[in-house]
């Protein structure tokens, strides 16, 4: 796995994740917050891609990113969407 960032100073407004073995590409675009709409406007977007050499780098990254959530519900407790918190 390898991550690219293109502008270390501003916000990622993109994540780009490519598989090297099929050339499989998908971009992820993060809205900006409204604080940064009209500073960064003009702005390049700033994207990190990471690439994957195959299926196995996927996989482990995302049971990297599994342990990642469960090891801050312990210490915050379970995480909850913004839309399942209206309903309360």
């Amino acid at each position: 796995m390898k991550l690219n960032v293109n502008n270390n100073f501003l916000p990622v407004t993109i994540i780009r994740l490519h598989l090297s073995s099929t050339d499989a590409r998908f971009d992820c675009v993060i809205p900006p917050r409204m604080a940064d709409i009209f500073s960064n406007y003009l702005a390049e977007p700033n994207t990190a891609q990471i690439r994957f050499r195959d299926t196995a780098e996927i996989d482990n990254f995302i049971k990297l990113l599994e342990r990642f959530k469960y090891e801050c519900c312990d210490q915050m407790g379970v995480w909850k969407k913004s839309d399942e918190r209206k309903g309360e």
